[in-house]
């Protein structure tokens, strides 16, 4: 008996310490982008030609990279061909090379703004970052961002600027294996001679990386039931259908857009959980303006092998009539057709959707709608994993696609803790009865 008890505290043993190694793995790769760069103490750095150190991380959905001046005071010279500077330079490119494509990310005045340098230790000002790519723009909106702040330091000046940025990989529009990543000089650069490289990490999510995976942990169980969603599980938020949309602030976005069209470009979402298929858009969620206002056809849904046809219209089924107004609200419901069967689905009652105009922060206005399809209105099972695919030509050529899954290593992590705690109790209950009838 003793040595059974001995194997389940063993077992217990090693659940916890998994548990606790994927906290410290988590908590080690947390960068938050907002002007306080201590969080990149633990970041190995490059030094360059000019003194200056870089640095990157790369995580599943998002790019960070850091740029410390001149972090050792050494005075302004250059003896090696670059002379050292405190002062942060916006407009430079740095060239980054992922997958078998170039980019430049060039830190710039934060959109539709003015750059006010930092001068003083503890001051920060935010910056955009334009990604480019060898074929043309792929970030003019202010979507990648960053901060400069002055750090103390030991030159005359008596500080130096370290910029820390941004940049989500949906804007570089890479394969989802793409895996090693390199920032350089390129060639030029006012920071000398640098490479730095970095391998990207698939575990490294973006809840990793803003601090609260410890509560997508705890909601991440499959057990906790809340609001309209269902379940929370596998790190989909509680979504609810009320023409609010900050519930879909942590669930990541695909940007949508032609090519050559850099200004237009849309945020679309799609998650799948509790029998249900969740769609969100955002017509111009940066500029507020040109093709801003919701369109409500075009959308082909395909699931499995079947493709449907999807159109924003009026709850009763009417047309769609247009938002007129920043703070117009509206029900929606969907108009679903399918060409294999050459036939509309009726109205089903269990559908519901809003769409609402919205004011941007650089004082336009944007359309959003989100709303609800239950997949049993489709012939679909919630828990078959086929792929389910939405895309609207109208938008642009991206496509968002979700597959019926699990509740993944959180739930098998809990579960095989609450086994392990269930034996050693069992276990103590027999032990005790035994010694009762002794």
């Amino acid at each position: 008996m003793q040595r059974t008890q001995q194997v389940i505290l063993t077992m217990v043993a090693v659940v916890m310490g998994l548990i606790w190694a994927t906290s410290s793995a988590a908590a080690a790769t947390k960068i938050n982008i907002d002007g306080d760069v201590s969080d990149w103490d633990h970041v190995s750095k490059v030094t360059t030609g000019s003194k200056a150190q870089v640095a990157m991380v790369v995580t599943k959905s998002t790019l960070y990279y850091y740029v410390a001046m001149n972090p050792t005071g050494t005075v302004a010279g250059n003896d090696n061909g670059w002379a050292a500077s405190n002062d942060f330079q916006l407009y430079q490119a740095y060239q980054l090379q992922a997958g078998n494509q170039t980019y430049w990310l060039t830190p710039e005045p934060k959109l539709n703004g003015s750059y006010t340098p930092p001068t003083t230790v503890g001051s920060k000002t935010e910056v955009s970052v334009n990604v480019t790519g060898n074929w043309g723009a792929y970030n003019n909106t202010g979507v990648a961002t960053g901060y400069v702040t002055a750090v103390k330091n030991s030159s005359q000046a008596g500080y130096q600027d370290v910029f820390e940025g941004e940049v989500p990989l949906l804007d570089l529009q890479l394969a989802d294996d793409t895996a090693e990543f390199t920032l350089s000089s390129g060639s030029y650069s006012n920071l000398g001679n640098y490479t730095v490289t970095d391998t990207r990490d698939t575990t490294a999510t973006d809840t990793d990386t803003t601090g609260d995976d410890d509560a997508q942990t705890a909601e991440g169980d499959g057990t906790t039931t809340k609001g309209d969603a269902g379940k929370d599980y596998a790190g989909h938020p509680d979504i609810v259908i009320d023409g609010a949309f900050d519930d879909w602030a942590n669930v990541d976005k695909t940007k949508i857009r032609e090519s050559d069209d850099d200004y237009n470009v849309k945020d679309g979402a799609m998650v799948q959980y509790g029998g249900n298929l969740y769609i969100y858009i955002n017509m111009s969620p940066n500029t507020g303006n040109g093709y801003a206002r919701l369109q409500p056809s075009g959308y082909k849904l395909t699931i499995g092998n079947t493709t449907y046809d999807l159109t924003v219209e009026n709850a009763d089924g009417g047309t769609f009539t247009p938002l007129s107004s920043v703070g117009a609200t509206q029900s929606i419901t969907m108009g679903i057709y399918c060409a294999k069967t050459n036939s509309w689905t009726a109205k089903p009652d269990d559908v519901e959707g809003a769409a609402t105009r919205v004011a941007t922060q650089t004082g336009g206005s944007s359309d959003v709608f989100e709303i609800k399809l239950p997949l049993k209105d489709f012939k679909a099972s919630s828990a078959d994993g086929q792929t389910i695919t939405l895309k609207n030509d109208n938008l642009g050529k991206q496509s968002m696609t979700v597959t019926g899954g699990s509740t993944g290593p959180v739930l098998l992590a809990s579960s095989g803790f609450g086994i392990a705690l269930f034996g050693l109790w069992q276990f103590n209950r027999r032990k005790r009865r035994h010694e009762g009838d002794q």
